[in-house]
């Protein structure tokens, strides 16, 4: 008997423990608690069961180092962890990197534990204890712009932030220059608010006139504001330091205003001669690229491009990609493609940003490779050169992985003219068991199999089994991004678009799908015809609303609602939509971009967070998390 005790005791001992050493959250330990400068960081992990990575096989520490000072670009690097137990372990060196203040998370290289869009940080501190002068800015810049951290934007924290740097450290200049762009950015459409800004700022310049950061905070706060007062601080600064960006951002925009696309090249070419910074010279390259390419100025734009080496890879890919999609300069898209493709292989083009991760770094510039071959490949096909093209179209596929749909069926298109209809179906097939199709694709499919075998049984059946694996997918995907730890909704109250107030209190009982959107973004306008869809399904259902919030619009008042109104009307949409007028909804939500859907249970709180444009499977995905809520939150009486 007494044996059976002992057991049972040491079972439960056991079971204790285990408890204890997986908790739901996961949990980072910094060791020294308060590094300095001078110290050796040690960073413990130890993954919770909820976390992406609790059976992971290896494990990185992403950090992103900020140094508080300007420009506020962080740098991101990334230390391979070690394990034991449970627990992932690394240290590294702090003495040399200039770091005032770090955010951590944690990857396999595909999935990543950020706390929830929160990450874990750290300041560096003195031998005495204190934190740092530019600590709290430093950790102020990672709550305004995490850049490729799962760190959600939260101006209020980084005004908090730079307000504790302030009060230790009042003179710095670089913390002041902040909070006076992160008040701009917050208020920006407050007038009231603006006008007090308006006040610091000069009295900044009064208390600094020669302080060139000062000069240059100043710069960004009246651009768009004041023409005059721009011209006469951008003089300023032109006379103790010519070269800096904003003197040379002004006279580059000259250039762009000019409306002569020739006269733009030329003056653009000459100016780019005299800029000393290489960055610079790259940063305006790309935007007079960007420039033509909106006008369509075909010509001009590739004329701009063969003259000017600073134009990078990147961009030269941009330019090819779009004379494709035009049907335009086949040959010399051919031409600068295989060149573009050659400097690929050779491993030059653009240099990784400081700030991003390397994963999503070689991706890119996997898919950039794929997008020049597809269009040396595309273009040589189109010119009728069908062993080049199907030779570029095959590696373009291969490279993208089948993931980008225009190249998979390019690569369709060469084997159908060169009549190699096995390796076609072969193809599409696998395309299709993949979820990596599109319209084209299924219809040239069908179109090969119904010559082949009479009919396309198995192509219906086929695509039958892909749509029902992927629904079933998604489903899954969908169930682990529901919020279990539901937040209330902020409330608001704003006008529709017949100035009738709407309050999201009042719909109280209801599913409400909140979606954040403006007339510029590319990917809103790609997502609305699907909400429409699901608008047209659910609208007489008095148990779901659908508010489209209208927020960062460059016009506002009047010109802003016609501007909104003209926009529904010219594409049929009907769905309600609210005008955010001063921005003060969409920070309340924490959007950072946009399109942004927010699903708001009947209860008030949201229970799913939708960021971007998804793709074809939006309208399904839509509805699964609807039936998700319907399921899963119940209101009680």
């Amino acid at each position: 008997m007494r044996r059976c005790v002992s057991l049972f005791g040491v079972m439960v001992a056991v079971f204790f423990l285990t408890c204890s050493v997986t908790p739901p959250e996961s949990v980072v330990t910094f060791s020294p608690e308060r590094p300095t400068a001078d110290d050796v960081l040690k960073v413990v992990y130890t993954p919770g069961k909820n976390s992406p990575l609790q059976d992971a096989d290896s494990v990185a520490a992403e950090v992103m180092m900020y140094s508080g000072e300007a420009p506020p670009q962080p740098v991101l690097e990334e230390y391979p962890m070690k394990k034991s137990g449970r627990k992932w372990t690394v240290s590294f060196p702090l003495k040399g990197k200039n770091v005032k203040a770090m955010v951590f998370q944690f990857t396999d290289g595909k999935k990543v534990d950020s706390r929830e869009e929160g990450g874990w940080d750290i300041m560096v501190y003195t031998p005495a204890g204190e934190p740092e002068r530019g600590a709290y800015a430093a950790l102020a810049q990672s709550f305004a712009n995490a850049y490729f951290m799962n760190r959600k934007r939260d101006l209020d924290t980084a005004l908090v932030l730079i307000r504790k740097e302030l009060e230790r450290y009042p003179d710095n200049v670089e913390a002041i220059r902040l909070y006076i762009s992160y008040k701009q950015f917050k208020y920006g459409k407050d007038q009231k608010m603006m006008a007090r800004i308006e006040a610091e700022v000069d009295s900044l310049l009064n208390a600094y006139p020669e302080n060139l950061e000062i000069l240059r905070m100043a710069c960004s706060f009246y651009r768009g504001r004041d023409k005059k007062r721009l011209a006469e601080l951008v003089e300023q600064i032109r006379q103790r330091d010519p070269q800096s960006w904003f003197v040379l951002r002004e006279e580059w925009m000259d250039i762009l205003d000019l409306r002569n696309a020739d006269r733009r090249v030329k003056r653009a070419l000459d100016f780019l001669k005299g800029v000393e910074n290489d960055k610079y010279r790259k940063q305006f390259a790309e935007w007079l690229v960007n420039n033509l390419i909106v006008e369509k100025n075909w010509r001009a734009a590739l004329e701009f491009v063969k003259s000017c080496p600073d134009v990078e890879l990147n961009a030269r890919v941009r330019l090819v990609d779009w004379l494709l999609d035009e049907n335009v300069m086949l040959l010399d898209v051919a031409e600068m493609a295989k060149e573009l493709v050659g400097k690929f292989r050779s491993g030059e083009g653009a240099k990784k940003p400081v700030y991003m991760p390397l994963r999503y770094w070689k991706r890119f510039q996997e898919l950039q490779f794929a997008r020049a071959l597809n269009a040396y490949g595309y273009a040589s096909f189109k010119l009728g050169r069908l062993e080049e093209a199907e030779k570029a179209l095959r590696e373009a596929y291969q490279v993208s992985k089948g993931a980008v749909e225009s190249i998979s069926y390019h690569y369709l298109e060469v084997l159908k003219a060169l009549g190699k209809t096995d390796e076609l179906l072969e193809v599409a097939e696998t395309l299709i068991q993949q979820d990596r199709f599109n319209e084209d694709i299924v219809n040239l499919y069908r179109e090969t199999y119904r010559r082949r075998f009479g009919n396309t049984d198995y192509v219906d059946s086929l695509l039958a089994a892909s749509r029902e694996k992927a629904v079933q997918d998604r489903r899954q995907e969908i169930e682990r991004k529901f919020i279990e730890d539901a937040k209330p909704a902020p409330d608001f109250t704003l006008n529709d678009l017949d100035g009738n107030p709407v309050s999201l209190k009042d719909l109280r009982g209801k599913i409400v799908i909140v979606d954040f959107w403006a007339t510029w973004c590319g990917p809103c306008r790609a997502s609305f015809p699907y909400l429409q869809k699901f608008w047209e399904q659910h609208k007489d259902d008095p148990d779901v609303m659908v508010l489209a919030i209208n927020c960062w619009e460059s016009e506002e008042g009047q010109k802003r609602l016609e501007k909104v109104k003209n926009f529904l009307k010219e594409n049929g949409y009907t769905f309600p939509v609210l005008i955010d007028a001063l921005d003060k909804v969409v920070d309340a939500y924490g959007v950072e971009g946009i399109p942004t859907k927010f699903f708001i249970g009947p209860d008030g709180k949201i229970y799913f967070k939708d960021v971007g444009f998804s793709g074809k499977y939006m309208l399904e995905e839509m509805n699964i998390e609807l039936e998700i809520i319907r399921s899963r939150v119940k209101v009680s009486d």
